[in-house]
């Protein structure tokens, strides 16, 4: 990609993208242990719906890009990435989505939706087989009153999907089923789970927090 006018144009909704991966890094389901109480493990027949975001592709060179769209100083200052730039210099790949979806599969886990952009999966099965697929232990918990499950560990990914997954979401949460959630601000909508602004086809990439990406249900 080219420095100055030929590249111009990155967009809010790419720094908010990258702050919401900060976000899900830490997104695990935890509370002290002293408002915490282990009822049990959970029933492995139990349905669980999880999400797996991908991660991005040349990402220190979108990080330098983001800056220098917020330096006044910079002749990038408040330029904009199109959707199409984006997706051909730093948006997962369709591939990278295959390969994940191989491994969810593999592991008895049927994808319900692919992202447009490629951003995210979700898949649904048994809680015996996400635990299989994610090398974790998910118990019963009660917290405040409050039954939730709980992994004992963060989600591991193996072979050739490991270095193309951020991070597993759902493993830990409030119910036997989740669908994926937005960031905070953000609309729910079909694709819920990616952020706002980060879902168009076309058109400078402007920060917008009115709308969410499109998933595609997976056949």
């Amino acid at each position: 990609m080219r420095i100055g006018r030929g590249l111009s144009r990155i967009g809010g909704a790419v720094s908010l993208w990258l702050g919401v991966y900060a976000l899900l890094a830490g997104s695990v389901f935890a509370a002290p242990p002293n408002q915490m109480t282990k009822l049990g493990p959970e029933d492995e027949n139990k349905q669980i719906s999880v999400t797996l975001w991908l991660n991005l592709h040349n990402k220190e060179a979108l990080d330098a890009l983001v800056q220098d769209m917020y330096d006044e100083s910079s002749p990038n200052y408040h330029h904009f990435l199109t959707m199409a730039e984006y997706k051909a210099e730093f948006a997962p790949r369709a591939e990278d989505a295959a390969v994940v979806r191989e491994f969810l599969t593999a592991h008895h886990l049927r994808v319900t939706t692919i992202d447009q952009n490629n951003h995210f999966l979700v898949a649904q099965g048994r809680v015996g087989d996400a635990q299989a697929a994610f090398n974790v232990k998910i118990n019963r918990v009660m917290v405040n009153g409050a039954a939730r499950r709980m992994a004992e560990s963060e989600a591991t990914v193996t072979g050739a999907a490991a270095p193309l997954v951020a991070t597993v979401q759902g493993l830990s949460g409030s119910g036997p089923v989740r669908e994926a959630t937005g960031p905070p601000g953000a609309t729910p909508g079909p694709g819920a789970g990616v952020p706002a602004g980060c879902g168009g086809t076309g058109g400078p990439m402007v920060l917008s927090r009115s709308r969410t990406a499109t998933g595609r249900t997976a056949a």
